[in-house]
């Protein structure tokens, strides 16, 4: 007899052989969760009232009638169902209770990723054990939305979930002394969603983040997850992560290019009469680094400006839209250079996008500025078939954005 498996992450499936059941072919929610619950609990009887409880009192409130028969005929119906998969009693009786056929080997996603977890967590060969760690994690999918409302599968969603969590921070520790500090970002990246306010992912992807000299990407992370704390629990931020923002500044500044350098560009700067000054990316990080740490814990807010170019379909001609994008690239730059206000500084983040730093960086100042020179830009390039859109940037409050 082929045995059956059945699918909870993800989305629904049983299947025997070569013949798969998906939740569109069962078209029932209830007969799915019938199915689900008798099979994780397959090892003991399930009387009717059990299943009436989650199966109908919860969702009426108690006020419905003729709840056995309901029952019975969800119990017909699913076994009907059952013989697409084979001609076997899959659903037994007794008096006034129900099982999964213990003769019928099962086969559940669920356990067999427990099963994996310990696999991996007992393995003695530390390069296999990493190997065992990856393909469980990125085999994982959160259990299917059919059940995950039901009280009785929020433990098992909840237990399976922290398997998973486990067996992240296991391989992170594994990855951190190898000093893999690429492979821990993606590790972490892959499983923050999964539970967005897990101190200890959050920590390792900063902390990493920092050791890899990437203070720009820390501090966007440390701001993302100074939000995330802050919507979902009332401001409140561990001290563990809040102390990795004096690391992040204390890396930028260790990180900074020759002060000679920086120096000689300021002071041609200061003599400057007009115009806005262009600056490598790295100078420009260091300066929102100051802004951010300046008026950290006051309420004082800077803000940038991100200018994004756009050009029009040109009869979807890839390499005519390339040109037209260098020649208004060109343009505009132009434009920074001779018509931003003298203390303003801009750097190019790719080919179709600036940032811009106004020396008054309050949010009216950035307005009026993109305004400013997107008119002029429209002006000096006339039916140049490019657009050009902007977005005003809190640099403490929206820099993932």
């Amino acid at each position: 007899m082929e045995p059956v498996r059945i699918n909870l992450m993800g989305t629904f499936q049983i299947s025997s052989g070569d013949v798969t059941l998906r939740e569109k072919d069962i078209r029932s929610v209830r007969g799915i969760k019938l199915l689900t619950f008798l099979v994780l609990n397959r090892k003991r009887i399930v009387t009717i009232q059990e299943l009436e409880e989650f199966l109908i009192r919860q969702e009426t409130e108690g006020n419905f009638e003729n709840a056995d028969g309901y029952v019975k005929n969800l119990v017909y119906r699913v076994r009907k169902i059952l013989k697409a998969i084979g001609p076997y009693p899959y659903i037994t009786t007794g008096y006034k209770n129900y099982a999964w056929n213990p003769e019928i080997p099962v086969i559940v996603d669920v356990e067999i990723f427990k099963q994996q977890y310990e696999n991996a967590r007992n393995c003695p060969d530390l390069e296999q054990k990493k190997i065992l760690y990856k393909e469980l994690l990125y085999s994982w999918r959160p259990l299917t939305g059919v059940l995950t409302d039901e009280y009785w599968m929020m433990g098992i969603d909840t237990y399976y979930t922290s398997v998973f969590l486990e067996a992240v921070k296991n391989l992170a520790g594994i990855l951190e002394k190898e000093n893999k500090y690429k492979e821990l970002v993606q590790l972490c990246r892959y499983a923050m969603p999964v539970e967005p306010l897990d101190e200890d992912i959050r920590f390792w992807l900063i902390k990493t983040l920092i050791l890899q000299k990437k203070t720009g990407e820390a501090l966007k992370e440390w701001g993302n997850a100074r939000r995330v704390w802050k919507k979902q629990l009332q401001g409140y931020f561990p001290e563990r992560l809040n102390s990795l923002y004096k690391d992040i500044i204390s890396s930028s500044i260790s990180n900074e290019p020759d002060p000679m350098k920086i120096l000689r560009s300021l002071m041609k700067f200061a003599r400057e009469k007009q115009g806005g000054r262009y600056c490598a990316q790295e100078i420009f990080e260091q300066l929102c680094l100051f802004l951010i740490g300046r008026n950290k814990g006051s309420e004082n807010e800077e803000y940038l400006i991100l200018f994004t170019l756009v050009a029009g379909d040109l009869e979807k001609q890839e390499k005519k839209q390339g040109f037209t994008l260098r020649n208004g690239r060109n343009k505009f730059v132009d434009i920074l250079l001779k018509d931003l206000e003298h203390g303003d500084v801009f750097t190019e983040l790719g080919t179709r996008q600036f940032a811009v730093l106004p020396a008054e960086c309050s949010e009216k100042k950035c307005e009026q500025t993109a305004g400013r020179l997107i008119e002029k830009f429209e002006k000096s390039y006339p039916g140049g078939n490019i657009d050009i859109s902007y977005k005003i940037i809190n640099l403490f409050e929206d820099a993932q954005s």
